[in-house]
């Protein structure tokens, strides 16, 4: 948990990461029904404010169902100048290996038609911007099926002093 020190700003990143709000759930599954789509789309409910020129600790646990035809590809968007570092991401059905360093945008996993897991970790540093973190998501290949983002994915960030 991140100090709260003399003479620093209380913004609503900093109090959210002081408090409960630092972990963010989904409630219900979230589905995308978008048939033969593949761009990403945001998951409305794992997204979290973040200050600028700070450095938060990463982990994002995604379950999802997909189809084998389909698969499941995440991104993340955050404000101007963040960068996701340090990072690694795990898949139940990884496409290949098990991807870390550089960009986050479109990595991928294999669908199952049942549930499966992609779980992520890393530090994200925030530039000259506040704003949000958002996990996005999609298919990999269009396809008229269902992607859908289980109740119960979470995403956790917490302010490194």
């Amino acid at each position: 948990m991140p100090l709260i020190l003399a003479g620093m700003k209380l913004t609503p990143a900093r109090l959210n990461n002081i408090s409960p709000g630092w972990r963010t759930e989904v409630t219900v599954d979230q589905p995308n029904t978008a048939n033969n789509n593949t761009p990403l789309f945001n998951v409305t409910e794992l997204v979290m404010a973040v200050d600028s020129g700070t450095v938060y600790r990463f982990h994002l646990y995604l379950k999802y169902t997909a189809t084998i035809v389909a698969n499941f590809r995440m991104g993340l968007t955050g404000p101007s100048g963040a960068s996701l570092n340090d990072w690694m991401f795990f898949a139940t059905n990884p496409t290949s290996g098990q991807p870390s360093g550089g960009a986050v945008s479109g990595l991928n996993a294999k669908g199952t038609g049942t549930p499966a897991v992609f779980v992520g970790i890393g530090t994200i540093t925030t530039g000259g911007s506040s704003g949000n973190i958002q996990v996005q998501a999609a298919k990999n290949t269009a396809e008229a099926s269902t992607l859908t983002i289980v109740k119960g994915s979470y995403m956790e960030l917490e302010e490194i002093v």
